[in-house]
């Protein structure tokens, strides 16, 4: 979002090769975070994860369930809870959409919880929706949950997201999230 509703976004920076975790406190300020210099090749699939824990200042990145960085920098004890438009694949979501991502995405994941490793591992690949091993599940978006224009939230929130233009690609369900129409 922009203006005083900032609230939270993950993006991977192909500029510098960083997957950056940004947030804000107060609706209006931007705290950021960044992993290592990261490796990636563009035609192999990656399972991005990340968890920030406010109470103790600790950003993690994990790249295919390996930690990557561990990011403690700031004193922020909260994220701000913002009433701003929610999105994914692209930033400034509350005018015209931009900066989007280009590749393919197969679902997005939302937790209220901080998950630890062996359950980020656990639940790489496998269905969250169902899988009792997840609590707290914020959002589920599975890009073969497409309905018309909406992307469906599987989780028990109905959060349902409206896909602004972007397609599905192909029958597995992976979203190209690189156009705005």
């Amino acid at each position: 979002a922009t203006g005083n509703q900032k609230g939270y976004q993950f993006q991977y920076n192909n500029a510098g090769d960083v997957m950056e975790f940004n947030y804000s406190t107060d609706g209006s300020t931007t705290i950021s975070h960044q992993s290592a210099v990261l490796s990636l090749n563009a035609s192999q699939y990656y399972h991005f994860a990340i968890t920030h824990d406010a109470g103790t200042h600790t950003t993690k990145f994990y790249v295919d369930g390996i930690l990557i960085t561990t990011d403690t920098s700031g004193t922020a004890t909260s994220i701000f809870d913002s009433s701003g438009s929610f999105g994914i694949g692209a930033t400034s979501i509350s005018a015209t959409p931009a900066s989007f991502m280009d590749g393919l995405a197969a679902d997005f994941i939302i937790t209220s919880d901080v998950l630890t490793l062996a359950e980020i591992v656990h639940n790489m690949g496998c269905d969250v929706t169902t899988n009792a091993n997840l609590d707290n599940v914020a959002g589920h978006w599975k890009m073969d949950g497409l309905s018309n224009d909406t992307m469906v939230d599987e989780s028990a929130n109905s959060n349902d997201l409206t896909t602004g233009g972007s397609t599905r690609v192909n029958t597995t369900g992976d979203f190209n999230f690189d156009k705005y129409d």
